[in-house]
């Protein structure tokens, strides 16, 4: 698959705007279809053609303005092209479409509903975000974590339990 590199939207622009102010963004998804590629990536309000969103993310957050979602293909009750994806931000308008990317001709086919050729895939997306500290999932049924940051934080907890004996 070839894709282009996502594509910050003219309503991500402003949720980035919104988010640096506010000194937060919110990613609510990601969202994943196969409809054929749009004249102008950049005015895009959503996928040309949607076929399912995943609301169950991994966010890490890798320094001041960076971070890396990642997500698993759940496997569907139908076959289909994986041709384009993008990323839902929650802003104080509502839902919007964040970045955009569509691989053309060049996508690949996904399968689900056989158990022996199962395409499984694990996608991962970093974004830039620049002079914007909190990076938060909405409402994700489960929430990950780094097992960089798990063993830091259990350590900090683990010093301050013995620093406070």
């Amino acid at each position: 698959m070839a894709w282009n590199g996502l594509v910050l939207t003219v309503d991500g622009q402003n949720a980035l705007n919104a988010a640096q102010l506010a000194n937060s963004m919110n990613i609510k998804s990601v969202v994943v279809g196969d409809g054929q590629p749009p004249d102008n990536f950049r005015t895009q309000k959503g996928l040309v053609h949607q076929l399912y969103e995943i609301t169950d993310l991994k966010v890490d957050v890798e320094g001041k303005g960076r971070c890396t979602v990642t997500v698993d293909i759940p496997k569907v009750g139908y076959d289909y092209y994986f041709r384009e994806i993008g990323i839902i931000v929650m802003t104080d308008e509502g839902e919007k479409l964040y970045v955009y990317d569509n691989c053309t001709d060049d996508a690949q086919y996904i399968v689900s509903t056989t158990g022996a050729e199962t395409t499984r895939k694990r996608i991962r997306l970093t974004l830039n975000i620049s002079d914007v500290a909190e990076i938060t999932v909405v409402d994700s049924g489960i929430m990950y974590v780094s097992y960089d940051v798990f063993e830091e934080t259990k350590n900090r907890k683990h010093y301050l339990k013995r620093t406070q004996s």
